[in-house]
């Protein structure tokens, strides 16, 4: 199995310089902030492919910095990355990756330099941060927004600007050495009262090489959505529809590739004490890399299945019951779905409980069953218990359970995988926490068994967390974003002070 030692050194966030300079007018703000925060990771790991190279030694620093005037603020976000052992003089000491000035007021908001744009509920687009994964996608250009009582008009233009040093211990490649990604778009919403919503996006997108400055594909997107809070009493309803016309360069024209279309609704009942929500997506030949749209899957790590975001059908209906006298909550999703890339139908059901055992003590069991038809089956489940001990502490236990018949069309696979998490809190401040992974199914060459202690202190403006062991890999999810970790083996220090 792999083999490496990572040391996450420090992370610190530092606030400073909040000062009073005087009223300059009734309408200005007098206040000047300045804030800065400062994240390194130092790594020696091994190679997991090949065993016998020597560890890989490996800096990695970055630091942003704010400051805010008024209705004025700006942004500066530079990495750093030092590899001791690497002979590569490609990649400058300091890189600054991102920058921007900004200018909001009540109606307006103006930026020059690099933000994060979402259009709807990230369908069509959403340039977003991750840390856990080193994401941070921006749009580097102009944005224009006005927005009044009630309507919004917005302009933005420029290109996608990644992280080219992402502070990770494992990045996600976004797959941009080689090319450039140019963006416009244009957006109008209106809000005809507190509880309803219309709106409008048009995007173009055009990929550009980097070799020779052809472009060589071209995405038109337009987009509607509607939103109504209280349809009935207690009932919310929103609705989203996207078409994309792509093109592709061909001998200096463009060639149109088959039309894409992209469609979400959700509609939501809360009347206590029940909780009722179901969801349609139906996404048609809509491959688009820089996209978060809702995903109806359970967050379960589900082990080498691809979340299919382009080419699926899918519903889903989630119940929930909470008896109010004794705190007991139960729930159920069913989703049901077409994956047009696999050429399968796709099931997942999920139910569970929650059961109040007092002050500070509960109990949360879930069983769930997933399976796409004659290509995978998984089923999962997990408990997980917090109990009140001596006062002021507490122990956290968390059992997880996840067996899967994979590759069942091609060439069948089996993954059995148990795990075990104990925390014990003893303060506010300290906590004590061990791990273990058993995995049957695993080669005895990988590894089956998983062990790894951890411990966290907080006290004022200090956090810190210490992280030393084995953990197996396999897929791992935040916010939205899923993909596949390697197995780690060392030791991990982390910090971050404030003040």
């Amino acid at each position: 199995m792999k083999s490496s030692l990572a040391f996450l050194a420090l992370l610190t966030s530092v606030s400073f310089s909040t000062i009073e300079t005087g009223s300059i007018s009734k309408s200005l703000p007098s206040k000047f902030k300045v804030t800065a925060s400062d994240h390194l990771i130092f790594s020696n790991a091994r190679n997991d492919v090949d065993r016998t190279a020597p560890p890989t030694q490996l800096f990695l620093n970055e630091g942003k910095v704010r400051g805010e005037y008024g209705y004025w603020s700006g942004d500066i976000h530079f990495t750093n990355r030092y590899q001791p052992a690497s002979n590569s003089k490609s990649s400058p000491l300091v890189s600054l990756e991102k920058k921007a000035i900004r200018y909001e007021s009540r109606d307006w908001q103006i930026i020059l330099g690099d933000s994060h744009q979402e259009l709807g509920k990230g369908i069509a687009l959403s340039l977003f941060s991750e840390p856990a994964f080193g994401i941070d996608n921006t749009l580097e250009g102009a944005v224009a927004k006005y927005r009044p009582e009630n309507f919004e008009l917005s302009f933005w233009g420029g290109r996608v600007n990644v992280i080219s040093n992402p502070v990770a211990i494992n990045p996600i490649d976004m797959r941009m050495k080689d090319r450039n990604v140019l963006m416009a778009s244009g957006s109008l919403g209106y809000k005809f009262s507190p509880e309803t919503r219309i709106g409008g996006h048009y995007l173009m997108t055009l990929n550009q090489r980097k070799s020779d400055l052809n472009l060589d594909k071209r995405l038109q997107t337009a987009g509607v959505n509607f939103s109504q809070d209280n349809i009935f009493d207690s009932m919310d309803f929103y609705a989203e529809s996207n078409l994309m016309i792509p093109d592709k360069a061909s001998k200096g024209l463009w060639v149109r590739d088959p039309l894409a279309k992209a469609n979400y609704a959700s509609l939501s009942w809360t009347e206590s004490p029940w909780k009722i929500k179901s969801e349609i997506k139906d996404y048609t030949h809509f491959d688009f890399d820089f996209r978060r749209p809702p995903s109806l899957e359970e967050e379960v790590p589900l082990a080498n299945v691809s979340n299919n975001f382009s080419d699926i059908t899918a519903g889903k209906l989630y119940g929930e019951y909470l008896v109010l006298e004794s705190g007991i909550k139960i729930y159920s999703s069913l989703l049901y779905g077409q994956d047009y890339l696999e050429g399968t139908n796709l099931y997942h059901g999920v139910t569970g409980g929650k059961i109040s055992l007092g002050e500070n003590s509960d109990i949360e069991m879930k069983i769930g069953y997933r399976t796409a038809l004659n290509r995978s089956e998984i089923s999962h489940g997990s408990v997980k218990g917090k109990f009140k001990t001596l006062p002021g502490q507490m122990i956290e236990l968390e059992l997880r359970k996840q067996f899967s018949r994979l590759q069942l069309n091609t060439s069948p696979s089996k993954e059995n995988r148990n795990s075990l998490a104990l925390t014990y809190t003893f303060s506010e401040s300290w906590n004590m926490a061990g791990g273990y992974e058993y995995i049957p199914t695993n080669d005895s060459e990988i590894g089956r068994n998983f062990f790894n202690l951890g411990a966290s202190y907080r006290r004022g403006a200090l956090t810190s967390r210490a992280f030393i062991g084995d953990t197996s890999g396999g897929a791992q999810c935040a916010g939205g974003v899923c993909r596949q970790a390697p197995a780690y083996s060392g030791a991990m220090v982390e910090a971050s002070y404030l003040f």
